[in-house]
């Protein structure tokens, strides 16, 4: 009798344990979706990087290595980001770094532009959907600038867990008369103005300003924005700003650093290094 008992109960013992396992599962499904709905802090890894795309024969004297193998490169790399923001993606090898990036989310400005004109070159990428992209030109250029595109691109963007956020992505102009550099700032301020401030969205500035951080063109940018720099004593043009925006989320940042300063077969990656930052979202 005691045998035939243990024989039952071990027959039986395989359908407990699965019906034990699809408990389990769904409990853990609705743990998974309880939690990512009370989502109260983010960790972003993002950076803002020039990546150079002019013809190779634009370059030649820049010690650049060749264009297919440093966009390769450069696509890989980027995998490792939360927020990707692009400037110079002119030539149509750009392709080589948006397929390596094919499952992000990209709002960008003009492609191509005309036989006689680049298009924008300024892309930004996301890990998460994009609801709204809005693309400007600048209104005035000058100089070898008038031979592109070059402005700004804002894309909101929907990280789950109630975080909504608005990211700007700019290539300055170079060059020009002093004031030129000034009424792209005010161009961007006052689409940033309509756009965004005051929608309860936190906002990221991320770009190539052309300017470094102290000279009068970034500094019409701080005080007409009131958004925070990532780093004032940041060597180069390419910052990262920050604006809290009455979101209830509080932006702190982790650490910063110079990426893409490595050089591929003795030769430069682009002509900029790229801005990284960690940053850290938390609910009030």
């Amino acid at each position: 009798m005691m045998k035939k008992k243990k024989q039952a109960l071990a027959a039986v013992l395989p359908a407990l344990a699965a019906a034990a396992a699809l408990v389990a599962l769904f409990a853990g499904t609705v743990i998974a979706g309880a939690a990512e709905d009370a989502v109260e802090r983010h960790d972003l890894k993002v950076v803002t990087y020039n990546v150079c795309g002019l013809p190779d024969l634009f370059t030649y004297d820049r010690n650049l290595a060749q264009m297919k193998k440093r966009f390769d490169y450069i696509g890989e790399k980027l995998n490792a980001y939360d927020i990707i923001g692009l400037q110079e993606m002119f030539v149509g090898e750009r392709s080589r770094i948006e397929s390596a990036l094919g499952k992000y989310f990209v709002g960008h400005g003009t492609d191509t532009g005309s036989a006689l004109k680049f298009g924008s070159g300024v892309y930004t990428f996301s890990r998460w959907p994009i609801s709204k992209i809005h693309y400007e030109e600048w209104r005035v250029s000058e100089g070898p600038d008038s031979l592109s595109h070059k402005g700004f691109v804002m894309v909101t963007t929907h990280l789950g867990g109630g975080l909504d956020m608005d990211v700007y992505n700019l290539h300055a102009q170079a060059g020009g008369r002093r004031g030129l550099g000034v009424d792209n700032m005010k161009q961007l301020v006052e689409a940033m103005e309509f756009l965004s401030f005051g929608g309860g969205r936190p906002v990221l500035l991320i770009g190539d300003f052309n300017c470094e951080f102290w000279d009068f063109q970034c500094a019409e940018f701080v005080k007409n924005s009131s958004a925070d720099v990532v780093y004032r004593d940041q060597q180069g043009v390419d910052h990262i700003f920050y604006h809290e925006n009455g979101s209830g989320w509080k932006i702190k940042v982790l650490d910063h650093k110079a990426v893409f300063t490595e050089k591929l077969g003795g030769r430069l990656v682009s002509d900029h290094n790229g801005f990284e930052v960690n940053f850290r979202f938390e609910k009030e």
